[in-house]
């Protein structure tokens, strides 16, 4: 599908994300004025911590789904055995692996939008934080799920946030994306890629969380 930008949604996203420096990384992903520490620092223990130590086995191995810098790679990391860290800009999979440089059981690799670079059944978890918000249609929305539901184990899970909202129907509209009315609208993309829910919710009125299980 054509955009507004004459290139494909992988493509005009993957040049919107691609940063020339650091600064301007971190900028896209938390604005200024956000305190990055405190932001991560939330996000682990609140939304990804309580459900890794409830679901996952010891030594799991974890996927990231739009890793950026690799900020949530290294605080999940000391809860799983090995984290792969996805994204689909090259510059910030360079900027995730300066982050990353020198840790053991972690690794960063480019996606194209279509498919994620690793073999079936490789993963306990797979899980995105403010990633979903910015994927511009449904189709490469659906191609994600399906796409980690390939990468899990049987008994593998998957956990993502995303926005609530009305979808933008346009092709790539930079940081909007194809957002959810409802949460029980996302919730059945994921049943509908073969997923069985095991929590949904709505956080903070806008956030949209699901998790599923690949049985």
């Amino acid at each position: 599908m054509a955009t507004g930008y004459g290139m494909s949604e992988p493509a005009a996203l993957r040049d919107f994300w691609n940063k020339p420096t650091l600064a301007e990384a971190r900028e896209m992903i938390l604005p200024r004025g956000t305190d990055w520490d405190e932001r991560t620092a939330w996000v682990i223990p609140q939304i990804l911590t309580p459900f890794i130590e409830k679901h996952l086995p010891l030594r799991a191995t974890a996927v990231e789904i739009g890793c950026g810098i690799g900020r949530l790679m290294r605080a999940v990391k000391p809860r799983c055995a090995f984290v792969v860290g996805l994204d689909i800009s090259e510059a910030m999979i360079g900027f995730a692996r300066q982050e990353i440089a020198g840790c053991v059981g972690m690794e960063v690799l480019l996606c194209d939008g279509f498919g994620f670079p690793m073999p079936p059944e490789m993963a306990d978890l797979v899980y995105s934080v403010i990633c979903f918000q910015h994927i511009p249609t449904r189709e490469m929305i659906l191609r994600y799920l399906s796409e980690s539901f390939r990468v899990l184990k049987h008994g593998g899970l998957i956990r993502v946030q995303t926005h609530m909202g009305e979808p933008h129907r346009n092709g790539f509209g930079g940081m909007h994306g194809y957002f959810y009315r409802s949460l029980d609208d996302f919730a059945a993309e994921f049943a509908s890629c073969g997923f069985e829910i095991v929590e949904a919710e709505r956080r903070d009125e806008i956030y949209l969380w699901c998790s599923g299980l690949k049985k």
